[in-house]
């Protein structure tokens, strides 16, 4: 695991390009999205116990800090969807030239996102 990373970042250093840097983020954030589900089914998974437990889980999940994580996955799930859809596009379309453009267009829309969700975050922690 350890040398993976290693691999990994030695890449991005050694090639430091658009396609490079996609590439490295789909997968820290895929990573990402995987601890996440399982969390996801943990939490779900005390509903198994009744609705009180449910609850109790669900009551500790409202401070700021998760509501903040709660915004991080929306912009995670966004950045991977959108890259995911340029590996899409590159590979069936043939534009492996217009990678830079390409990738400038999904990190446009997952800032787009991070702003939109960083709104609704800060009217839900402020209010």
């Amino acid at each position: 695991m350890v040398a993976w990373v290693r691999g990994m970042i030695d890449e991005v250093r050694l090639n430091l390009s658009p396609g490079v840097l996609a590439w490295a983020l789909h997968r820290v954030t895929g990573i990402l999205l995987a601890f996440y589900l399982l969390a996801h089914l943990a939490v779900l998974g005390t509903s198994l116990g009744g609705a009180g437990g449910f609850d109790a889980a669900m009551g500790g999940l409202r401070s700021p800090f998760f509501l903040f994580l709660e915004s991080a996955i929306v912009v995670i799930v966004a950045y991977h969807m959108f890259n995911g859809v340029r590996v899409m596009i590159i590979e069936f379309a043939g534009l492996t030239r217009q990678q830079r453009q390409l990738f400038r267009l999904v990190v446009g829309g997952a800032v787009s996102v991070m702003a939109f969700t960083g709104w609704v975050f800060f009217a839900r922690v402020l209010a």
